[in-house]
């Protein structure tokens, strides 16, 4: 995953910040938030189905529809 998709999708969900919060911290809109959120988002999921006790947590998860949009 890029460094800038990391860093957006560690300040969302790790750090628990806003959109607003995230495109402040990086210099970034907000457009450009979500954008970087909704590609890691993907990459997490293609990355977590190759690991076994992941790919079972993420079973019937609403992330998993992500992988194929």
């Amino acid at each position: 995953m890029p460094v800038e998709e990391r860093l957006v999708f560690g300040l969302h969900y790790l750090d628990e910040k806003s959109v607003p919060e995230v495109a402040e911290s990086c210099g970034c809109s907000t457009r450009t938030v979500k954008r970087r959120l909704q590609k890691a988002r993907k990459h997490f999921v293609a990355r977590a189905r190759r690991e076994p006790d992941l790919a079972e947590r993420l079973a019937g998860s609403p992330w998993t529809e992500l992988e194929s949009g």
